[in-house]
């Protein structure tokens, strides 16, 4: 459980810092963005195999084909849950449209970007 706890850690410190703190000059902002998605793939790296193997701890009675179900479960949710950032930062980009100019698409895709790292 600890170690599910700290790389949960990782993964919160590295979305919230890729979308809350890349502001300023474009070197700084680039290096922040490094830095942050580096902790959050070390987070999610770890967080894959541990969600495994507490979903297969988690089943300590029953037969070994509900145990390898839930298992089974538990890495099909995975890529679902992987494609939808990008599943929702297309639709914020298609719902905010590419027909506005200036200020306005300027705020929009600002936006886009942050929601988008944020998740």
């Amino acid at each position: 459980r600890r170690a599910m706890l700290l790389t949960n850690s990782f993964s919160i410190c590295g979305a919230l810092g890729s979308a809350l703190f890349t502001w300023g000059e474009p070197a700084t902002m680039y290096t922040i963005m490094m830095v942050c998605r580096f902790v959050l793939g070390i987070g999610v790296g770890g967080k894959y195999p541990l969600a495994a193997t507490i979903s297969k701890e988690d089943q300590s009675t029953g037969s070994n084909a509900n145990k390898s179900y839930e298992v089974s479960k538990a890495f099909f949710w995975q890529t679902p849950g992987a494609m939808l950032p990008y599943v929702v930062g297309i639709a914020l980009l298609g719902g905010f449209g590419t027909t506005h100019f200036g200020a306005q698409y300027l705020s929009a895709t600002n936006f886009d970007f942050r929601f988008f790292f944020w998740g």
